[in-house]
């Protein structure tokens, strides 16, 4: 299981100061491939629930900020196949 932190802190995705900032090589997409990379070796079906906390996850219709939620947007089977996928819809 992973989480990625949104919260406000963390800056916003257009500033390039941000730890979100778009792009494939941020701080959290690195981190999410450097364990991924390792999760992969040990996992058999490649599947892996990942949630965020801390933002608004707009793309689930919310308003308000999130404790917690699928980063698939599915919040009964939140499983995403494979580390690229993860990233994939991270940015």
């Amino acid at each position: 299981m992973g989480a990625i932190d949104f919260t406000f802190s963390n800056g916003s995705q257009n500033m390039p100061t941000s730890l979100h900032y778009k792009s494939e090589s941020n701080q959290y997409a690195r981190a999410i491939r450097s364990v991924g990379d390792i999760l992969n070796q040990y996992d058999s079906d490649k599947k892996y629930p990942f949630f965020g906390f801390g933002g608004i996850p707009e793309f689930m219709d919310a308003t308000e900020v999130s404790d917690c939620f699928p980063l698939n947007g599915d919040a009964t089977n939140p499983e995403i196949h494979t580390i690229d996928e993860v990233i994939r819809i991270y940015d």
